[in-house]
């Protein structure tokens, strides 16, 4: 059974809903100044070769498609549906596919990931959902 949200929480989950549906089709513009981290994210991990990865909060989908041109299975996952078609959009990689979820509520088995990665949005979240 799903805890009952407090209404700071309700507020943020519609206040991403809209801000990111807006921010959509520019955003990847706005974060060129951290595009050069992404191939850091990954080398960070040092994720072993077929490893499975989740990108949280994954948006339009850069950190995923730097995992992917490495040979990893990755699932990005967001609850903003603007965020995805755009990543859905600029997809060249058949080893990456992405879903809406919530962080919170993942809809996978415990254990399905071998490395998960999130970036660009714990700074925004109240700390009952972080």
């Amino acid at each position: 059974m799903a805890e009952k949200l407090t209404d700071e929480e309700k507020e943020y989950y519609l206040l991403v809903r809209k801000v990111f549906a807006a921010l959509a089709p520019f955003y990847d513009t706005v974060v060129i100044p951290f595009s050069g981290l992404r191939d850091r994210v990954v080398n960070f991990t040092n994720a072993q070769k077929g490893s499975k990865i989740l990108d949280v909060a994954t948006g339009t989908g850069q950190q995923a498609f730097a995992f992917a041109k490495k040979g990893y299975e990755v699932i990005g996952i967001d609850l903003s549906e603007a965020m995805l078609n755009v990543a859905k959009k600029k997809n060249k990689f058949r080893n990456v596919k992405f879903e809406i979820a919530d962080a919170t509520n993942l809809p996978f088995e415990d254990n399905s990931f071998d490395t998960s990665s999130i970036s660009f949005s714990l700074h925004d979240m109240p700390l009952s959902i972080r």
